[in-house]
């Protein structure tokens, strides 16, 4: 179904790309535009991208007082792991003012040591395993500002995660569990992300650009823990805001 679901997005931008570069390219404009930006006649591209991606929205622990006792906190993604660091490819083919492009992404970070609540009156810690994620995705964009050096651009992307197993390391025998504790399974999620940028032509084979949005990543598969944690590891669906360098090779 997820796959599908990107093929048809893939599919339905570049139909559309194309039809807007036939109609762009066949108006006088257009023709002005190609002839006075020589970097939209190389066709193809690479593009690198790096930077920290930040948490703001969506628990990926959720507070309880189901049992007796044991009073458990919610935690984001940013109490958890603070900023996680994203680096990625994308690669990709120019059709007039349209990028459509595949995108491969991996992103880490550090796990933290936080209080995860109290059992019988003892404070508990825990220590979480790290975050990684590696990412396929597809996307389409559109840039504004023709001709000239600097562009801003609109885009859409959507794919797949695949998210390594956390786990979750109690500083004491506590909600019926002792050291470490598998938090969530590797689970493989949807996502989808809006993003806004604006890039600027070194040269027409080289440019480099500034790029952020808003990323959409769906709840991670929990483990049944069969203790007082069952409660705790049933996370929300969680959005991101990254901001991202970019360098990208246009041949």
């Amino acid at each position: 179904m997820k796959t599908s679901l990107l093929s048809l997005i893939l599919g339905a931008g570049l139909l559309s790309a194309q039809a807007g570069d036939s109609l762009f390219t066949s108006s006088s404009l257009g023709k002005s535009v190609l002839q006075s930006n020589e970097r939209l006649a190389r066709t193809w591209f690479f593009e690198a991208t790096g930077g920290p991606v930040f948490g703001v929205g969506g628990d990926l622990t959720h507070a309880t007082e189901s049992f007796s006792g044991a009073n458990l906190d919610a935690l984001n993604f940013g109490d958890i792991y603070g900023t996680a660091w994203l680096l990625g490819l994308r690669v990709g083919r120019q059709v007039g003012l349209h990028d459509v492009y595949f995108r491969f992404a991996y992103t880490e970070a550090e796990g933290g040591s936080e209080p995860v609540g109290v059992d019988r009156g003892n404070s508990v810690t825990g220590q979480f395993s790290d975050y990684t994620d590696f990412a396929l995705l597809g996307g389409i964009r559109r840039e504004f500002m023709q001709p000239g050096r600097l562009h801003p651009y609109l885009g859409f992307e959507a794919g797949i995660r695949f998210v390594d197993s956390i786990d979750v390391n109690l500083s004491s025998a506590s909600f019926g569990k002792t050291g470490n504790v598998p938090f969530y399974n590797e689970s493989t999620v949807f996502t989808a992300e809006v993003t806004a940028g604006i890039s600027y032509d070194v040269c027409d084979a080289f440019r480099i650009g500034l790029e952020s949005g808003l990323r959409y990543q769906g709840p991670l598969d929990e483990v049944d823990s069969g203790s007082e944690l069952e409660n705790f590891n049933n996370g929300d669906a969680l959005l991101f805001v990254p901001l991202l360098l970019t360098g990208t090779l246009n041949f």
